[in-house]
């Protein structure tokens, strides 16, 4: 054999020595006496023989060992290595965690403990890390058999060998219903009780507060509301039952099974207050309530009412129709005095809420009577049949009319028979609003006559109506034509109000003229009398001067001499000439005569010399020569 061959058998052994080691490397431990418990496990321990010490045996009836005995153990292995559990000595089984899913909660049942005492079918609570210690839960007076307390959702290292672990699905109420409750356990229930009395558990999640609290045993009187509960199926059964529904139109009768017995000669319980529309039974039981059937209703709505504690029988509501009043007649409460005096002797009246009639009636409408403890009986109020009230007076009536006297004066006979039957009624405490006569049926032949006269009225109506109808019409044409001649006259009425205006505004105008004419001929005649005195004024002041002038004039010459500068001033002023132009006389020099040719002659002469001073242009005359000398004379 080659050396390599040789050194492939050896690698080859030795692998099959590891493989063999790794194989068996658990036995190997265990026969050194080491335990390897994994993480998600505990180690359940038992013991085969002790070869010496007083704890060789268990104690009588025990089958957990607390202090070495030989069999089961107390103390389980917690994950990890473990050291001196010599496998001819100790047996270890690996038993994994106790899980509760979520949704769900653990029980438990012991199997060492206390035996239970007292008729008890649940052992009490003990301190035990939630049934991880079993040494603690038998060190502290642990019972055997089904446990009270529970394991809620979660993992838990629980000894096998002295519990027996379960799960159970969590309790649920769903919406509308309720959750109704049956103790298995806890103290009797008092003689006459029908449910157990009420006790602070947390909705009977807490065990150990139910029966350290003096929980009863048997149906409670507490309900469970909807939602999820950790509730023990060893100590309570839970039942579920749906709410109480009250309609809009309806109450809720009440019966209940629970509380004091009623008193003799009741046939309701009375009003309790303080327990919630029966929702509470341990308040109502407290306060005096009475098992049976009560008189407070239950109105519309939805109740969490325990069926173990009442029943409630729905019904509707009672309704007083219009025209009807609602006389309410109890049979419950305490016994009423009569109302209504000595004058009134047909029957005793008492208080709303008292035993016996009602005084007030129920108006029209719908109330929450109590059918099994009050009744009502609907009375009319509108018509009332009376015939012992009405056949007396319609009677009478007949034998002192006939038939057409009747129908022809039905309204009056009809106020008279009010008045009668309310006198009638009246000795009776009862009102009569009103009486009306029904339908009257005579013989055909009287309705005949009836007719024919009913029509001859209705004729002589329409006649009449018809004059009144053409008075009218005459009224209403003489309103028309005055209504057409309304705008002329309204028209006229205007023009007459115009030329009363325009004639208080002439002479509005007048006045105003005369007194402008005399204010301004008042200012005038100021003005001229003014200017007068102004210019009278200048005068005198002007002729003061010049006779001043004057004065000292002649003072500086002589009178005479003065006068005669005067004259001359005044002649040299002077426009008429002193000497004349012209001078017409008796004769000429050339033998003519003085005569007016002569003079008109000269006249124009002047104006010539005037004109050319003027510029004027030159005129020029020609006179004729006398035919005696036979020649032209110019000028």
């Amino acid at each position: 054999m080659s050396l390599f061959d040789s050194r492939v058998v050896e690698i080859c052994a030795l692998a099959v020595a590891i493989a063999a080691f790794l194989a068996l490397y658990k036995v190997w431990l265990r026969l050194l006496g080491i335990i390897i418990i994994p993480d998600n496990a505990i180690g359940l321990v038992t013991k085969k023989f002790v070869v010496m010490g007083r704890n060789r045996q268990l104690p009588p009836g025990r089958i957990i060992a607390l202090n070495g005995e030989a069999g089961f153990q107390a103390d389980t292995l917690a994950p990890g290595v473990h050291y001196w559990l010599w496998p001819w000595q100790y047996t270890v089984e690996k038993t994994p965690f106790f899980e509760v899913p979520q949704g769900q909660v653990g029980f438990v049942e012991a199997c060492d403990g206390i035996p239970l005492t007292g008729g008890r079918v649940v052992a009490k609570c003990v301190e035990c890390d939630s049934f991880q210690d079993a040494r603690a839960f038998l060190s502290n007076g642990g019972q055997r058999g089904p446990q009270a307390l529970l394991m809620p959702p979660g993992k838990y290292r629980i000894n096998t060998l002295l519990f027996k672990p379960q799960l159970a699905k969590a309790c649920s109420i769903p919406a509308g219903q309720i959750g109704v409750v049956t103790a298995l356990d806890g103290a009797p229930l008092p003689r006459g009780r029908v449910l157990g009395r009420f006790v602070e558990c947390n909705s009977f999640q807490d065990a150990k507060a139910f029966m350290e609290g003096g929980g009863q045993r048997g149906p409670q009187s507490t309900v469970i509301p909807p939602g999820t509960y950790f509730i023990n199926p060893y100590l309570f059964q839970i039942g579920v039952a749906d709410t109480t529904q009250i309609g809009p139109d309806q109450i809720g009768i009440v019966t209940t099974r629970e509380g004091a017995v009623l008193e003799a000669g009741e046939i309701a319980g009375p009003l309790v207050d303080g327990h919630d529309s029966f929702q509470n039974a341990q308040v109502f039981v407290d306060r005096g309530g009475r098992k049976g059937l009560q008189e407070q209703v239950l109105l519309a709505g939805q109740y969490f009412i325990n069926p173990y504690f009442a029943t409630v029988e729905p019904v509707g509501l009672t309704e007083v129709p219009i025209a009807n009043v609602g006389v309410v007649i109890s049979y419950v409460g305490k016994e009423g005095q009569d109302v209504t005096g000595e004058t009134f002797q047909h029957g005793n009246l008492v208080k709303r809420g008292e035993k016996g009639v009602w005084v007030e009636p129920l108006d029209p409408g719908r109330y929450p009577i109590n059918p099994r403890t009050q009744k009502v009986e609907i009375v009319p109020t509108a018509n009332v049949v009376l015939n012992w009230a009405t056949g007396n007076y319609f009677r009478n009536a007949a034998q002192s009319s006939d038939v057409i006297d009747f129908l022809k004066s039905r309204s009056q006979r009809q106020v008279e028979a009010r008045d009668a039957i309310g006198r009638a009624l009246a000795d009776y405490n009862v009102g009569a609003v009103d009486t009306l006569i029904g339908d009257i049926v005579p013989p055909d032949a009287l309705m005949d006559t009836l007719t024919a006269r009913k029509i001859a009225d209705q004729e002589k109506i329409t006649y009449k109506t018809q004059q009144e109808a053409q008075t009218v019409r005459q009224s209403l044409a003489q309103a028309q034509a005055l209504a057409d001649t309304q705008p002329q006259v309204v028209a006229a009425e205007r023009k007459v109000s115009i030329a009363e205006f325009e004639a208080k505004a002439f002479i509005a105008k007048a006045e105003g003229d005369a007194r402008s004419k005399t204010i301004n001929a008042a200012a005038d005649a100021e003005v001229t009398r003014v200017t007068g005195e102004a210019t009278a004024a200048r005068t005198l002041a002007v002729g003061s001067a010049d006779a001043k002038v004057i004065e000292l004039k002649v003072k500086s010459m002589e009178s005479g001499n003065y006068a005669a500068v005067q004259v001359a001033e005044s002649l040299s002023r002077a426009t008429q000439r002193i000497v004349p132009e012209i001078v017409a006389s008796g004769g000429g020099a050339d033998g003519t005569s003085g005569s007016l040719i002569n003079v008109l002659l000269a006249d124009l002469l002047v104006e010539k010399r005037k004109g050319q001073a003027d510029g004027r242009p030159e005129v020029r005359v020609t006179i004729p020569a006398p035919q005696s000398e036979g020649k032209d004379r110019s000028a």
